[in-house]
């Protein structure tokens, strides 16, 4: 690893961030993240199911055994780059417990969140089922008992 990524590191440990791997190749995102945690960095793997990483699922469960965050992403499946069951096949598979959900939508050239599908997404409807689900908040990861709840569903 480049000796910049060692002082990106120290920034993120002295003001208690997360560091997100961003657009890297999986193979790359794998070294980050180990290379991080063994310094002492709380990590994320960003999107992992997007067309240029694509980083199967065992290495993804692997990484977050070994502390990482793992996100994931509701843009990968409206780009059709994994189905929202795959995806939530995955989330049960990796642990519930280590993914961050997000959408990447908003951004220019994304619809707005609640345009399209991705706020099934948001709101837990296909998640729902998973169980037991975390959410990140003022530093610490928090469990949702009941996600539709917490969205102002109610319980069917």
């Amino acid at each position: 690893m480049l000796p910049v990524l060692y002082e990106i590191m120290d920034l993120v440990k002295a003001y208690d961030a997360v560091l997100c791997t961003g657009h890297v190749s999986a193979a790359e995102a794998d070294l980050i993240i180990r290379n991080g945690l063994d310094y002492g960095c709380r990590m994320m793997l960003t999107h992992p199911e997007i067309l240029f990483i694509q980083m199967p699922a065992e290495a993804q469960k692997e990484l977050a055994q070994k502390g990482a965050y793992i996100e994931k992403c509701w843009l990968n499946v409206f780009t059709g780059a994994v189905s929202a069951d795959e995806m939530c096949r995955n989330i049960t598979y990796i642990g519930p417990g280590q993914c961050i959900l997000s959408t990447d939508l908003g951004q220019a050239d994304n619809p707005l969140p609640m345009e399209d599908e991705s706020a099934i997404f948001i709101r837990g409807e296909e998640i729902w089922k998973i169980g037991n689900l975390y959410m990140f908040e003022k530093g610490e990861m928090k469990p949702l008992t009941d996600i539709k709840e917490l969205h102002g569903f109610k319980k069917d």
